[in-house]
């Protein structure tokens, strides 16, 4: 083909037929230039299918990521209820008659209480997604807001999660060493309670925790900074709800 326009080029040339040579130079830059646009907006359509079909294998992806989350942020939050629920029966005992209480009832309330819970949240999609340009490929403004901030919204439950563990470590723990008898405690709940044996201090009454206004103040704290993770744990559910929703769609 290069050859032909060269050889019709060259005839034109010998014929002294310049104004015509001029028209057709014109005329095949036109055509050149065509060739390029059009080939360029092929390249630009199989580049764009090619974004579309990513962003949907990848959104795919995030929902099912998403919902995994959902579950285990949901799973997280049982556990944190009945924490606050422990903490809340805790200082209800220190307004009842001691006649009417056990001790063991404040042990297994203790026990619960002790856990210091952290979330496995799943986030390799999310991850991969902000690190390379899938997000930013999604075409809705929600969905692309709600995924930038879903980091800040975890972060918030981690550092939730180390201030309890912060009080439980340094506060809550070392008072119940030297108040509550764990061998008993742990022989009654604990999962190797076989191993664990028969404690020599049997009359040992957990109770006499009550008589003190510091172990008060140790459950009341405990039972805020539980309250406070349970309301970071439900904005993270209703924020990967939202995520839900929107990837559904």
């Amino acid at each position: 083909m290069i050859k032909f326009f060269r050889h019709i080029r060259q005839r034109m040339i010998k014929e002294n037929r310049f104004s015509k040579y001029i028209l057709y130079a014109i005329g095949e830059i036109v055509l050149v230039v065509t060739g390029i646009l059009i080939a360029l907006q092929l390249n630009n359509w199989n580049t764009e299918k090619s974004i579309q079909k990513d962003t949907k294998d990848f959104t795919i992806r995030l929902l099912s990521e998403v919902r995994e989350n959902l579950s285990i942020c949901e799973a997280e939050i049982l556990v944190e209820q009945e924490q606050i629920n422990c903490g809340v029966g805790l200082l209800q005992m220190f307004n009842t008659k001691r006649s009417e209480l056990k001790s063991r009832d404040l042990d297994s309330l203790v026990y619960i209480l002790l856990s210091k819970n952290t979330i496995d949240l799943n986030l390799s999609t999310l991850t991969e997604g902000l690190n390379t340009a899938k997000v930013s490929a999604i075409g809705s403004d929600s969905l692309r807001t709600l995924l930038y901030a879903l980091p800040s919204t975890i972060e918030k439950v981690t550092t939730s999660e180390e201030i309890n563990g912060d009080d439980i470590d340094n506060f809550f723990t070392p008072y119940l060493y030297k108040h509550l008898n764990w061998r008993k405690m742990d022989r009654a709940f604990a999962d190797n309670k076989e191993l664990v044996g028969t404690t020599g201090f049997p009359e040992h009454n957990s109770l006499e925790c009550l008589d003190e206004m510091l172990f008060e103040n140790l459950v009341d704290n405990r039972l805020y900074n539980s309250s406070k993770h349970l309301e970071y744990l439900e904005n993270l559910k209703s924020h990967l709800v939202k995520l839900e929703l929107l990837l559904k769609s």
